[in-house]
């Protein structure tokens, strides 16, 4: 009998030891977030990196290691701090530190958290391989994360013990992000996922458990709110879905709990604003916004959003000074941290916005004139520097510049940039270019029409005004339209791109059928429009509004109609970068396979087949011979394939051969024999300064004396030319 009750208090000390431990280390793990919350971030991290560092727990102690959920916190909020204050390579270390949290959990014992740990470093490394760019490889990661995330969503959710407030709330987040994310995929890249998940995204699934995840209070509550509302806030305005009633209700229960726990939280304060946006409240919206910027002069990339969403609200204003006080604040944040990215996308911004505030705000004319000279001038600047990888928004404001700053006589504005490609991602192109006729290239720009683009297409902003002030824009743009008929200067491709605007606003106005007759008449003047008016984009654009209509009244034979023929319009046209994720969301609405399939290749028994994609050279082009609609033959930053084997095993090589044939090919990855039947098989290549040349992918199946193989591949980004021998 001793002998027993000396057994049973030892083990309720070892339990009592393991609780205690537990409760320090939750303890820790909920101060952090509190930090964070309250926008104390040097604080957590210190917190969170000291438990990573943590010691290990010795063998037998039945402590639980929790250093790898203290490290996967550490590289988030460490790269999500260094974004926030603009610092150099911030997503390569977070994408390091990632890797170092997977090795602690892999290192710790076998349990649910240590798989969960796993699934969400995988998922995490995904996306910040999306923000690199990397494609493949970062849907590639996330897809991985299923195989540890499967575990959480069959053991997690059902977790009994004392780290159920974390197991539990952990898998919520995690099954509902992964959830979201693969909704999101487009087809090809699903077909890809299921290879590895055995099973179909579904977003209402998804949102569920982020609703579930902050309802329950554990650890990730606060994320959950924050996925849920992002969502319903952001995401949905992106895709043209409103938030139904009880959407909207549990979006402000949301706001309203974490409001009063973390009074001044940057980032619910930042999501509440947009709620109010939403709800066309624009005051409200403009004082949550405003009431946040005291707390950021150390995190500039967040008071760069708040800067950037007050142009915004000047916009849905009309009020053009303003705004482009705003948006010359904001690229100034940029300039100040010593960063070239963004500066001439705001730049462009704040320099449409003076335009149009000297026709509208006389009194404000002479200030927005010398604003608009000193923005050619930093235009001018950026546009001389070394740099090659501009991102699309860059671009886009280096063409603004150059179509509106001579013509308007601000002075000449030089694009001296090398030419830059992102996959599939082009925004709004200028008039004015190579091959465009002497009457259209003496016309004045129609800068009203370029700030509704804007308004429109990109930050969607339109979404937040009242029908009345909607109303009165339209009667403002189709004002200056008949006055440019009346002058002889509105071309076919203008009044086209008005409508395009023109039919989602009526949209937003619930105005059904005034949209439905605006898209015909837009549809009817196709014929009239010439090559280059319809490599803009507005009538695919059109098909995709009138399609989304359908839909929402139910009509879904219509709706699935007008996307087939939508399909035949491919992706080489402006606007396509933009319409992409939205005609994803609508395809998987209604159950229709929009994308391109996979190319399928035989390699016959006893041969070799070989794709040869050719990489063009980056070359500098002057103002004369620019043509900007020669982007198809801009070298990309990255090349990136996938394929798979139907059946059985074959060879696989990837060399790269320059152009100039003094230098030796590069051998990028070589596989013997490749059983990739059931999986998918990925690849990259970064082409460097000035190098141009073959790439060349090699099914080898010489080894096969009877059976042919077929192989399925994609090459990204999908406008480079390649050739099958």
């Amino acid at each position: 009998v001793e002998d027993a009750n000396s057994s049973l208090k030892a083990v309720e000390t070892k339990r009592t030891a393991r609780e205690i431990k537990w409760e320090e280390d939750m303890k820790r793990l909920y101060h952090s977030q509190d930090l964070l919350f309250l926008n104390k971030y040097d604080e957590a991290e210190e917190v969170m990196r000291q438990g990573m560092e943590a010691k290990k727990p010795s063998k037998g102690s039945d402590v639980r290691d929790v250093r790898s959920v203290f490290g996967m916190l550490y590289a988030l909020l460490s790269a999500s701090k260094g974004i926030a204050n603009l610092s150099d390579d911030q997503l390569s270390q977070c994408h390091d530190r990632l890797v170092v949290a997977e090795r602690l959990a892999v290192q710790g014992e076998d349990w649910v958290g240590k798989h969960g740990i796993r699934g969400l470093c995988l998922i995490s490394m995904g996306l910040v391989e999306l923000l690199q760019h990397s494609y493949v490889k970062g849907i590639y990661n996330i897809m991985r994360s299923w195989k540890y995330i499967r575990i959480l969503r069959d053991d997690g959710l059902t977790y009994e013990g004392m780290e159920k407030e974390v197991v539990r709330s952990a898998a919520l987040m995690a099954i509902g992000s992964f959830y979201i994310l693969y909704s999101f995929l487009p087809p090809t890249a699903s077909k890809m996922a299921a290879w590895f998940s055995g099973f179909e995204g579904d977003r209402e699934k998804g949102l569920k458990y982020m609703y579930d995840c902050w309802k329950e209070g554990g650890i990730c509550a606060p994320w959950g709110a924050l996925n849920y509302v992002s969502f319903h806030v952001d995401t949905k305005t992106f895709v043209g879905e409103r938030m139904s009633r009880k959407e909207h209700a549990n979006v402000v229960q949301m706001l309203n709990t974490y409001s009063a726990k973390y009074p001044g939280s940057v980032l619910f304060s930042i999501s509440e604003s947009g709620l109010y946006a939403c709800d066309r409240n624009i005051p409200k919206a403009r004082e949550l916004n405003e009431s946040a910027a005291s707390e950021l002069e150390k995190l500039p990339v967040l008071k760069w959003v708040l800067t950037y969403k007050r142009g915004i609200f000047y916009w849905t204003d009309c009020d053009w000074f303003n705004a482009g006080g705003a948006f010359e604040e904001s690229m100034n944040i940029y300039i100040q941290a010593k960063r070239r990215s963004m500066v001439p996308f705001m730049a462009a911004y704040a320099f449409l916005s003076y335009l149009e505030s000297m026709k509208t705000q006389p009194e404000h004319t002479e200030v927005a004139k010398a604003k608009c000279k000193l923005l050619v001038d930093i235009a001018n600047s950026y546009s001389a520097m070394n740099k090659k990888n501009w991102g699309r928004q860059d671009v886009y404001g280096f063409k603004v510049f150059k179509r509106c700053a001579s013509a308007l006589k601000f002075g000449k504005a030089h694009d001296k940039r090398k030419s830059s490609k992102l996959p599939g991602m082009s925004l709004l192109k200028l008039r004015g270019h190579k091959g465009t006729s002497d009457e259209e290239a003496t016309q004045l720009p129609w800068i009203l029409l370029y700030l509704l683009e804007c308004m429109v297409l990109q930050v969607r902003c339109t979404w937040f005004m009242l029908p009345e002030a909607l109303e009165n824009l339209m009667r403002k743009v189709k004002e200056e339209m008949n006055d440019r008929a009346k002058n002889g200067c509105l071309s076919k491709g203008d009044e086209v791109r008005v409508l395009m605007c023109f039919v989602e606003m009526y949209t937003q106005m619930d105005k059904v059928s005034d949209a439905l007759a605006t898209a015909d008449r837009a549809l009817k003047m196709e014929s009239e429009l010439s090559k280059k008016e319809k490599s803009f984009g507005a009538i695919p654009m059109i098909l995709y509004y009138k399609a989304k209509i359908h839909q929402e009244r139910g009509n879904l034979h219509e709706a699935k109609s007008i996307l087939k023929t939508l399909k035949k319009y491919g992706s080489k046209y402006e606007l396509a970068g933009l319409i992409y994720l939205k005609l994803i969301v609508l395809s998987q609405q209604l159950g229709f396979d929009f994308e391109q399939d996979y190319v399928k290749l035989f390699a016959s028994a006893g041969y070799k087949k070989t794709v040869t994609v050719k990489i063009p050279q980056e070359e500098n082009k002057s103002d004369e011979t620019n043509d900007e609609d020669d982007d198809d033959d801009d070298a990309p930053s990255i090349i990136e394939w996938a394929w798979y084997v139907e059946k059985h095993t074959v060879g696989f090589r990837a060399e790269f051969h320059p152009l100039d044939e003094s230098k030796p090919p590069t051998i990028i990855q070589t596989i013997a024999k490749a059983d990739t039947e059931g999986k998918f098989l990925i690849g990259e290549f970064r082409p460097g300064d000035e190098t141009e040349g073959y790439l060349h992918l090699i099914w080898d199946n010489s080894f096969s004396r009877l059976r042919g193989k077929t192989v399925q591949y994609k090459v990204s980004p999908a406008y480079l030319k390649s050739e099958v021998q």
